[in-house]
């Protein structure tokens, strides 16, 4: 659990740096969309279900208003992947 705890990190706020700062924000809210979608596919508890929910939800709502953001000042990037990381057996 503390994994996915630590994948939901508060991150700097966008509107107050440049292009760069933009972009790491959208990546960041990425990241913590894939973080929070393992997590529900993980949760067993129904209450958590539902939490894993409404979090994934409004990580999608950020994520939809900081494109816009990006498209009102005309920054653009080429597509990112999240790479896995590697698990020790």
């Amino acid at each position: 659990m503390e994994t996915v705890r630590s994948c939901l990190q508060e991150v700097e706020n966008p509107r107050f740096g440049g292009e760069d700062v933009l972009l790491q924000e959208i990546r960041e809210v990425n990241r913590q969309i894939h973080c929070n979608n393992a997590w529900f596919d993980l949760e067993s508890n129904q209450d958590l279900i539902e939490s894993c929910i409404y979090e994934g939800e409004s990580l999608r709502a950020r994520y939809r208003y900081l494109l816009g953001i990006a498209r009102q000042q005309g920054v653009s990037a080429p597509p990112f992947h999240l790479e896995p990381k590697e698990t020790k057996e």
